[in-house]
């Protein structure tokens, strides 16, 4: 007997199957043979909200909703205008949701805004199926449809299994429990004997080829598959063995943690001779809100009036610990924390907080409009203490109100060369100084010493195009110019297209410093081509001087507003006097500072630095001879003037006087002898004549340049040689 019950059932799921395949058939050739067509007579329901809508909900069958059968619920998304809206998100739902389920909770309209679910009814009766939007709540159709027919597989003479379960629903936490009891009988009156092995299961739906009660991995066929992840999964647990007492198997099914329906097989017998029924059980999800996932449906929305998308729904996906969505009818609260102060408001109630009601997918809607400002809306949600992230979504204002072009590099060594490129972009904005729609067209032209990419589109208000140069520069300059609305709003930039240096300037330097090896000065040269423009960035400038002192060479910086090299001149002292003179005039030497750039020989300008020196000082000046002299002998003298830092000083006027002996230039020593410092500070030319007695001697050394004014004075010891 149980092999003609199997046979038999195997008929039913047979037939199922050739009406699903009647069911994609229908849709495909758009038969009007529907249970709930566009005429509302079967108590459907259709809403519109904001730009869209849904149409045509239909479900397709050869004439009676059976259970335990899959049948093809279809219909399209329109915007105001009727035509179909692609890549909107359609979710799905059952009412009662006990009585019926869909083997996938949404679906994605297609370009032509078409969509299909699979709805598969559990229990007979009247069953209310509801398509809506994702992103939009407001936005749904439903149909009622009658379910008829057997709710088991079995034939009537076959075994029967009366399902007893709790009312209310088990929670999907993993530990909720209820009590089940099945009262098996062989027949409609015969009750199986007592101790009768009863082999149970639960999970997602499985086709037990192999008659063993258990899913049986590569042997038996998942029908049902919740997560999609093309194997069965056991939800929650029951025993897998019990008998009957008085023909009743009695045992506690604990809850899995995935929301949604469980299947719960009871079979008897094995093999050809086995006998299974099913019952469907809904795990709900629970009340408490563990995270939130808040999303904007248009993360760019325009300031109203502009003509633009000015409203955006924002979605709060609120799930329980496990992953669920959470049961519908909990508000959550939206608000706006922070925007531009434009007036921008959720559902007309300014920053909130505005509450919604999750749906049967765990999701609450509202919607967010812009305001007479740009700029930047920062939202979130609430459920008690959990919220969620913050979402941005970004108001662009109207159309194109200023454009600012311009190039990087602004100086290219284009000049004579072909094909040395420059990036270009250009910054739309709109009135309020934001980024304009992306797509909008940006063309962009060029006199004839190069070109450039004709036209280009924005990206968060960026467009960008490419200059190439050509082999005539005429005067090296570029003028590019980007437009856009129809030429009503344009800029224009300079692109410096340069050769190598033409020209050096030295126009700026410190023209007299203090020669004492610290005193310095900044040094500033212009370096332009032979268009006198601003050469490249980083030309190398070379810097000589002399006679003494000390600066860097240096490159040039800009190369778009200024081509100029900075170098520091730092003084040294001085080896000569380089400017001699009687009497001293002060200046050490005229020095010249060379500065040179370009290639080979390069180009170069000179000025002249002035390098003064100070007054003599005694402490770096000094009289030169022995400090011994024997009685009646004479040594030479000579002297070395120098000034504080110890630059020599020439010029200047001497005279030498000795306490005993004699001091003479010109062989006359009873004059005094007035004698020159050269170019190295040195006075030469004197000899000192020591007196025949012993005792001590003193020099006494008088500089009377206007510049001088010291006396130098030096012992000399005479002394018999020992």
């Amino acid at each position: 007997m149980f092999a003609d019950i199997l046979k038999k059932y195997a008929r039913l799921i047979l037939t199922g199957v050739l009406v699903i395949g009647v069911a994609f058939a229908l849709v495909g050739c758009g038969d009007d043979s529907v249970v709930g067509d566009d005429d509302d007579d079967d108590g459907g329901t259709t809403t519109t909200s904001g730009s869209y809508l849904i149409d045509d909900l239909s479900l397709e069958s050869s004439g009676t909703v059976e259970p335990n059968t899959q049948y093809s619920l279809t219909g399209n998304v329109e915007d105001s205008l009727g035509e179909g809206v692609g890549d909107v998100q359609v979710l799905f739902s059952v009412s009662p949701s006990d009585q019926g389920y869909f083997v996938h909770s949404a679906d994605t309209s297609s370009s032509d805004g078409s969509f299909a679910g699979l709805f598969v009814a559990l229990d007979t009766g009247s069953v209310i199926l509801r398509a809506e939007l994702g992103s939009d709540a407001d936005v749904y159709a439903t149909r009622t449809v009658s379910v008829s027919g057997d709710v088991t597989t079995q034939d009537p003479s076959a075994a029967a299994f009366n399902w007893t379960v709790p009312d209310g629903f088990i929670l999907a936490d993993g530990d909720d429990q209820i009590s089940v009891s099945v009262a098996i009988y062989t027949d409609q009156d015969s009750p199986v004997a007592n101790g009768t092995v009863v082999k149970l299961a639960c999970g997602e739906r499985f086709d037990d080829v192999n008659g063993d009660g258990y899913f049986t991995e590569n042997v038996d066929e998942v029908t049902w598959d919740a997560n999609e992840n093309g194997i069965w999964d056991k939800i929650g647990s029951v025993p897998s063995v019990v008998t009957t007492v008085d023909s009743v198997a009695t045992f506690s099914y604990t809850s899995g943690t995935e929301a949604g329906y469980v299947f719960i097989r009871a079979t008897i017998g094995d093999a050809s001779d086995a006998t299974w029924d099913e019952f469907a059980l809904v795990l709900r999800p629970s009340e408490d809100v563990s995270y939130i996932k808040l999303s904007a449906a248009n993360p760019d929305i325009q300031v109203k009036a502009t003509g633009g998308i000015e409203s955006t729904n924002l979605t709060a996906y609120c799930y329980d610990k496990y992953g669920n969505p959470v049961q519908q009818d909990i508000p959550v609260d939206f608000y706006i924390i922070s925007g531009p102060n434009g007036g921008e408001n959720i559902e007309e109630q300014g920053y909130g907080p505005v509450s919604a009601m999750t749906n049967v997918l765990g999701a609450a809607t509202v919607s967010m409009l812009s305001g007479t400002i740009s700029g930047t809306i920062s939202a979130q949600a609430k459920v008690g203490t959990i919220t969620s992230d913050v979402v941005l979504v970004n108001v662009n204002a109207g159309p194109p109100y200023r454009i600012s072009v311009g190039v990087d590099p602004c100086n290219i060594r284009g000049c004579g060369w072909v094909n040395v490129k420059s990036d270009v972009v250009a910054l739309v904005e709109d009135v309020y100084d934001n980024p304009v729609m992306d797509s909008t067209v940006v063309y962009f032209t060029t006199n004839t010493i190069g070109m450039v990419d004709a036209s280009s589109v924005t990206t968060g208000g960026i467009a960008t195009s490419e200059f190439r140069s050509t082999a005539d520069c005429i005067d090296g300059r570029a003028r590019i110019i980007a437009e856009t609305d129809g030429g009503q709003v344009k800029d224009s930039t300079l692109l410096l297209v340069t050769g190598y240096p033409a020209y050096v300037d030295i126009y700026s330097y410190p023209t007299t410093l203090f020669a004492d090896g610290k005193s310095y000065g900044k040094v500033y040269v212009e370096v332009l081509d032979g268009n006198s423009n601003y050469v490249l960035n980083g030309e190398q400038v070379e810097f000589d001087f002399y006679p003494e002192g000390t600066i860097s060479d240096a490159t040039t910086s800009d190369g778009c507003y200024a081509s100029v090299a900075v170098s520091k001149f730092i003084t040294q002292v001085l080896e000569m006097d380089y400017s001699y003179t009687v009497p001293d005039d002060g200046i050490g030497a005229y020095g010249q500072l060379t500065a040179t750039s370009g290639v080979g020989a390069g180009v170069s300008d000179a000025v002249t630095i002035v390098l003064t020196t100070g007054y003599a000082h005694s402490d770096k000046s000094e009289i030169n001879i022995s400090g011994k002299i024997s009685p009646g002998s004479s040594e030479p003298l000579w002297v070395e003037i120098k000034d504080r830092p110890g630059n020599p000083l020439g010029g200047h006027a001497l005279t030498a006087y000795a306490s005993l002996g004699t001091v003479d230039a010109d062989g006359n020593p009873a004059t005094v002898d007035t004698v020159y410092t050269n170019e190295f500070g040195e006075a030469v030319g004197w000899t000192y004549t020591a007196p025949s007695q012993l005792g001590n001697a003193y020099i006494t050394i008088t500089d009377h340049d206007p510049r001088g004014n010291i006396i130098l004075t030096m012992k000399i010891k005479i002394d018999v040689e020992e």
